[in-house]
């Protein structure tokens, strides 16, 4: 009988700990993130300035609507995209069309650490990383 007790408090205070963080992980990431910083390097032999600017202020317009922790929209230069999300224990952010299924076409869309999401994305011609930040 006392064996029996230690089990199902054990197993209920774990099940009491998986909730409480999924129930965090979604609050953490619903809501709208903006982008609050960008870096970006290209190669200045392919690319000139005015294209260079005109890229870079469209990527600053970029916004993330999360519904939840699993389903977020792409907000950018008036179109919107949604995607199924899977988000890592090591803070990494799969995303995938809504018909797809996250764990057979995913890709890597960034990572989360400290409450700011980083999106690496290389072309042909360099890189541009963009920095999200939760505004509400």
């Amino acid at each position: 009988m006392k064996f029996e007790f230690r089990y199902i408090s054990a197993v209920l205070f774990l099940g009491f700990i998986i909730i409480a963080c999924m129930a965090d992980h979604e609050a953490v990431m619903k809501g709208d993130w903006q982008v609050i910083k960008m870096e970006a390097q290209f190669d200045e032999q392919r690319v000139n300035p005015a294209m260079l600017a005109q890229l870079l202020s469209l990527e600053k317009q970029t916004l993330l609507r999360f519904a939840n922790d699993s389903v977020v929209t792409l907000i950018s230069d008036g179109n919107q995209t949604t995607y199924v999300v899977s988000i890592q224990i090591d803070g990494r952010i799969f995303i995938a069309a809504p018909n797809d299924s996250v764990s057979e076409n995913k890709h890597l869309f960034g990572q989360i650490h400290d409450g700011i999401i980083r999106r690496v994305s290389n072309t042909p011609i360099g890189n541009v990383v963009l920095y999200f930040e939760k505004v509400k």
